[in-house]
């Protein structure tokens, strides 16, 4: 049984293989993830390649080809996004260094 939420468009948000597992489950009841999503027999979801979403009419799985999916970022913004993420990367990298050694001097590591 696999749990499927998804967005006003139809893509898929979230994907639980496990959801009613005793350890790695969501611990919630059917009648609780039904509120904010679907349960899905593994049979039921394609094995085509592509991106899976949910056809919000009739509330069937579908893959979308691959081939078919639209350029969403222009170069130019994929490259600021990436630049952007990179920066954030590196002050993380750098707060945790920091509150290591911190934590290694024996101090408090509020950074």
């Amino acid at each position: 049984m696999f749990y499927i939420e998804y967005d006003s468009e139809g893509n898929i948000t979230r994907m639980h293989g496990k959801p009613f597992d005793d350890k790695r489950g969501l611990g919630k009841t059917e009648e609780q993830l039904l509120e904010t999503g679907l349960l899905f027999e593994k049979n039921e979801i394609p094995n085509e390649d592509g991106v899976l979403k949910i056809n919000l009419e009739t509330m069937e799985l579908f893959k979308e080809p691959l081939e078919e999916l639209p350029n969403r970022l222009d170069p130019e913004e994929a490259a600021r996004r990436i630049e952007k993420l990179e920066e954030d990367l590196e002050n993380s990298v750098i707060e945790l260094s920091t509150a290591l050694s911190m934590l290694m001097m024996g101090g408090n590591a509020d950074v």
